[in-house]
């Protein structure tokens, strides 16, 4: 019995246990639940206060904002134009504000100056409120500008025919693209000149092709997308060279001396210091000497000899070629001082000085060549004679048969030699005394005697032509020729 009551009343026990755990989870249950519905009703009320917040703040601030529409563009390389529109509620005032200080205004544009050349600028523009501020951003660059000048220009490892140019750029926010160099030459020893130009990515750039001795001035530009600033300047000369060789123009030669004249040479390449004038004959120097001009008198050189002549110019770095002629030195020979004269007063004339006779072998003759034009007719005439050596100073030759108012050229050599003659000419004159005319056996029946007039207002009839046929009674016996004077 008491076996069973056992088992009873632990089974009651075991109902009652469990009857209280279910129990006390319900109550849980119930508390969460309350809980959850406690947080749901705050969240809801929490969100109606923030909504009901935000719609009072909208009302409050309704059309006010920032500018609209901000715009900026570059109107130079140091200023930008800003402008926009208002917003629905315009502000008090806008403020504008790139670097530094900000900038106010109450217009919708501003002009933002003193800015760096190829910058980019953030713009702020704000709409300033009373108690609140609304901001709107936009950006521009400045336009490009020009390069300013290098900040120097300088020549160096300056030759006969070329130089190098260096330069500094100046350094600005704008890049600089390339150079522009110019340059212009005056050859300093001729009248030449001329200029050029080129490109250079770099700073430095070598000139070729100049002549010796010559002024070359360079100008550098640097150069933009916008174009090519204001150039420096520089300038210098190419190095002297040796002359080209001068040129002998004439050698005139008298008693015992030579008379030498030359011309510059034609390239100079320098300032020509002096000539050296060398006179050699059979290897012998008689004289090497330097002079500044381009003539030269050598005396005291001994007649009857050959001699070769050599003229050289200088520059600073020495001397060049030289030019070389050959002579004979013979004496006063004929053509030297030739003249021609009116002997008496109307027969023509030519003198000249006797040379030397020891530079010649045998008999020594000269020859006169002659020719007339007269100038009251068509007439021409010419003719030649020999003269004798004489020794005196001055030997002259006379035409006798001279006719009045003609031009007669005489020319005077040595006959068999080898030498230049020289020639001269004189004009004899005009007449107005009477003529005679000597009539030989053959004009003896003539009836009429024709005469050219050396004046012709002497004369009756036509005088156009300066000739006239004049009756002429002549004696039954001519066997000699008669004189006839024509009044």
């Amino acid at each position: 019995m008491s076996s069973w009551k056992s088992t009873t009343t632990t089974s009651n026990q075991s109902t009652t246990t469990k009857s209280i755990s279910n129990y006390t989870m319900l109550c849980w249950s119930v508390r969460v639940l309350l809980l959850g519905l406690l947080l749901l009703t705050v969240t809801a009320l929490d969100s109606e206060e923030q909504k009901k917040e935000k719609d009072h703040d909208f009302s409050a601030t309704a059309g006010r904002g920032p500018p609209q529409n901000l715009m900026a563009e570059a109107v130079s390389s140091t200023a930008v134009y800003v402008s926009w529109d208002p917003p629905d509620d315009p502000p008090t005032k806008y403020t504008v504000l790139t670097e530094g200080d900000p900038r106010d205004t109450t217009n919708t544009f501003y002009q933002i100056n003193d800015l760096s050349a190829c910058t980019s600028y953030l713009i702020t523009v704000t709409s300033v409120y009373d108690n609140e501020q609304f901001q709107a951003f936009t950006s521009a660059t400045t336009d490009l500008t020009v390069p300013l000048p290098p900040q120097n220009c300088e020549l160096s490892k300056i030759t006969k025919t070329t130089m190098d140019v260096q330069w500094t750029d100046t350094v600005r926010e704008c890049r600089i693209t390339d150079h522009l160099i110019s340059w212009s030459w005056d050859v300093l020893w001729s009248d030449e000149q001329g200029s050029n130009e080129t490109f250079s990515n770099s700073n430095t750039i070598k000139l070729t092709n100049f002549k010796p001795y010559t002024n070359v001035t360079v100008n550098v530009a640097a150069g933009s997308s916008a174009g090519y600033g204001a150039p420096t300047t520089c300038w210098n000369v190419t190095l002297q060279d040796v002359p080209g060789a001068p040129v002998i123009t004439s050698i005139e030669y008298s008693e015992h001396l030579l008379y030498i004249t030359w011309s510059p040479p034609e390239e100079a390449n320098g300032v020509i210091l002096r000539y050296l004038v060398d006179i050699v004959s059979n290897g012998h120097h008689y004289t090497r000497e330097y002079v500044t001009e381009t003539e030269d008198v050598i005396s005291d050189l001994p007649e009857c000899t050959s001699y070769d002549i050599t003229v050289t110019a200088e520059t600073e770095p020495g001397s060049g070629p030289s030019d070389a002629k050959s002579t004979f030195l013979s004496g006063s020979v004929a053509p030297s001082f030739v003249t021609c004269d009116l002997g008496d007063g109307d027969h023509a004339r030519v003198c000249w000085k006797p040379c030397s006779q020891q530079c010649f072998t045998g008999d020594l003759n000269y020859n006169i060549s002659w020719s007339s034009d007269v100038l009251w007719s068509d007439t021409e005439d010419s003719g030649e004679d020999s003269w004798p050596w004489e020794n005196k100073d001055i030997s002259c030759y006379t035409l006798d048969s001279s006719v009045p108012y003609t031009n007669y050229g005489f020319c005077v050599g040595v006959v068999g030699q080898d030498i230049d003659t020289e020639c001269c000419s004189v004009e004899t004159p005009q007449t107005d005394t009477a003529t005679s005319w000597n009539l030989g056996s053959e004009d003896i029946y003539k009836t009429f005697f024709t005469a050219a007039a050396t004046n012709p207002s002497l004369w009756e009839g036509p005088t156009s032509t300066g000739e006239s046929r004049l009756p002429v009674t002549m004696p039954s016996s001519a066997a000699r020729p008669y004189p006839l004077t024509l009044i």
